[in-house]
């Protein structure tokens, strides 16, 4: 399921629905959205987030900034993290 934004690009080219580079794009803008919402809900940090998750402030930077290849075992942490 790809966001408002990404859902609006693929429209103009039909193809881009189909290719699971820019499905995966999209599938990312909504997890660190969806993030990004739950930290300010619960008045958290970069630094708090990567407390909870027992990694460091540079992975979650990496996650949130889109650099970083998500895995399951980290959107399974950031869930765990921020009750969701």
């Amino acid at each position: 399921m790809m966001d408002a934004a990404y859902q609006k690009t693929a429209e103009g080219f039909p193809d881009l629905s189909k290719d699971w580079a820019f499905v995966s794009l999209g599938l990312r803008s909504q997890v660190i959205e969806q993030v990004e919402e739950a930290m300010a809900a619960q008045g958290l940090t970069r630094a708090d987030l990567a407390r909870l998750m027992g990694v460091s402030r540079a992975h979650i930077s990496k996650i949130l900034n889109e650099t970083g290849n998500f895995q399951l075992e980290s959107i399974a942490k950031l869930s765990v993290a921020l009750d969701r």
